[in-house]
């Protein structure tokens, strides 16, 4: 009797368990961020509703600064040379055989790729191609690229403001000076007379 109360008791422990695992599972499924709120990460802590650069961009492109470097195999340091080459070599390993040509003259039309069985091994002269995979490999290049050239933009906005903060303050020095000119010529113009 009493190893049934406590089998009966685990069972019902385990399946209370394996419900809210599922209710999880769902909820993480259908889960999708808001991309407008600001992140702990940004420099607009105050939580306005004007979203930084990269913020846009994520939205625009749909995929993450992490996820474009993950998906081009390079790290966040490396040089847009690094990038650029890895790019390339991703694109075209995905992208479909170039038809063959033959007394210079190309095939009428590629062929399709056919259904093959698992247990067919692939041809060694024919390479396997993935334009799903194609396309992720140009938008996290473009999601690379957009972060960059906001950066970019940043900066020389950056340096737009240094340089008016800079005119600011030699316009004030100008300012000062034809006051203590005036005051040094009426100065002047009293020990005259």
């Amino acid at each position: 009797m009493v190893r049934k109360q406590i089998t009966f008791g685990a069972s019902k422990a385990f399946g209370k368990a394996f419900m809210e695992m599922g209710r999880q599972a769902v909820a993480n499924a259908t889960y999708k961020p808001d991309l407008n709120e600001p992140t702990e990460n940004s420099k607009d802590k105050g939580g306005s509703s004007q979203a930084n650069p990269s913020q846009q961009a994520t939205k625009q492109l749909k995929m993450t600064l992490d996820e474009a470097h993950l998906i081009l195999n390079v790290k966040r340091e490396a040089s847009l040379e690094e990038i650029k080459e890895n790019y390339d070599h991703l694109f075209k390993v995905n992208s479909p055989p170039q038809p063959k040509v033959e007394d210079g003259k190309a095939e009428a039309q590629p062929k399709k790729p056919q259904r093959r069985s698992h247990a067919a091994k692939v041809k060694p002269e024919t390479q396997p191609y993935s334009h799903y995979l194609q396309s992720k490999v140009v938008r996290a290049f473009e999601r690379i690229q957009a972060e960059q050239s906001s950066r970019i933009e940043a900066e020389k906005a950056g340096e737009t403001v240094e340089a008016a903060e800079a005119a600011e303050t030699d316009n004030k020095t100008e300012n000062a000076s034809p006051e203590s000119s005036t005051q040094s010529k009426s100065n002047e113009k009293t020990k005259e007379q």
